[in-house]
């Protein structure tokens, strides 16, 4: 299964998302967001009423963070090569 196309564009920074639409938005399933989530690896979340929540510039510094360039890709597979 192709994943799916999210349009960054339509994620508001100031609104709050559920953990459902967080995951979805991160191409991730909500077991492994509540992971990130407890092991502190995540996007930054809020606790409303026991429940997390993801702002939506969160989401989007998140996304940012794990940009990979071309360069760094190709250092990456050097370095494992023990080239």
């Amino acid at each position: 299964m192709a994943p799916a196309v999210i349009d960054l564009k339509a994620i508001e920074p100031d609104s709050l998302y559920p953990p459902q639409l967080a995951a979805s938005v991160l191409n991730k399933s909500q077991k492994t967001l509540a992971n990130l989530r407890t092991s502190r690896r995540g996007p930054a979340w809020h606790r409303i009423g026991g429940s997390p929540f993801y702002r939506g510039r969160d989401l989007l510094a998140f996304i940012e963070g794990s940009r990979v360039s071309n360069d760094e890709a190709a250092k990456s597979r050097h370095s494992r090569r023990g080239v």
